[in-house]
């Protein structure tokens, strides 16, 4: 089985200690599934806005913002800044930029052209079905820290292994749903995000405890999501 290396424990007195890093999962080996596709957005066609911070240009200010949104959906902020970013070519984004970016937000969630979920990401009206997006540690590109990853799509990954598995331990459960969005190292956040989606799952029973103590998916074919 595949374990969580725990982070050496730190001396206590006396001498100021670092920070432990966050336990590693030994022996990583992503998970490939056929209810997943790796993340890995395109953004190609998008054109940047040669007026981006002018005021008569918010339209186009808008319509930028709506593709990078229909290209990241499940979208967290701060890559829709990131891809303004580099649509723009721009060194930095400074405050005033970012402040562009929510106005355009502002204005398509108040058109309903962008939806804004409880949990903070941004979604295209017109496309809100989930899928799990995965990543792999080799490649940069496809990975997300847990903050960028939607809750929805954690819980999915979550249903779908444990579904496949038949009956999986809480722990195991943990560990392959970090496999599967490539993270090596489970830290505090990476925890938090997979625990809080499993007790939701298990809440709305989706994910039940069998009597031996395993973990295995309810009577629906579909997890219930936000």
């Amino acid at each position: 089985e595949t374990a969580i290396l725990a982070p050496e424990p730190g001396e206590r007195r006396g001498k100021r200690t670092s920070r432990a890093p966050a336990p590693e999962i030994v022996d990583f080996e992503p998970i490939l599934a056929a209810w997943a596709e790796e993340y890995r957005p395109d953004l190609s066609g998008i054109r940047p806005v040669p007026a981006f911070g002018d005021p008569g240009a918010r339209s186009q200010m808008n319509e930028l913002v709506n593709k990078i949104v229909g290209a990241l959906a499940p979208a967290h902020l701060d890559q829709i800044e990131l891809a303004v970013r580099q649509i723009q070519r721009f060194s930095a984004m400074g405050s005033a930029r970012k402040q562009e970016v929510a106005l355009s937000l502002r204005a398509l969630t108040r058109n309903e052209s962008v939806i804004k979920d409880s949990n903070g990401f941004y979604w295209a009206a017109n496309s809100m079905s989930v899928s799990v997006r995965s990543g792999d540690p080799d490649d940069p590109e496809t990975l997300r820290k847990a903050a960028h990853v939607c809750p929805d799509e954690v819980k999915l990954a979550i249903f779908f292994l444990a579904k496949d598995a038949r009956s999986i331990s809480r722990e195991d459960l943990m560990v392959q749903t970090a496999r599967v969005f490539g993270w090596k190292r489970s830290g505090v956040d990476v925890q938090s995000l997979i625990a809080k989606a499993l007790k939701a799952l298990e809440k709305s029973g989706d994910i039940e405890t069998l009597d031996n103590g395993l973990l295995a998916t309810g009577a629906t074919e579909y997890p219930t999501l936000d």
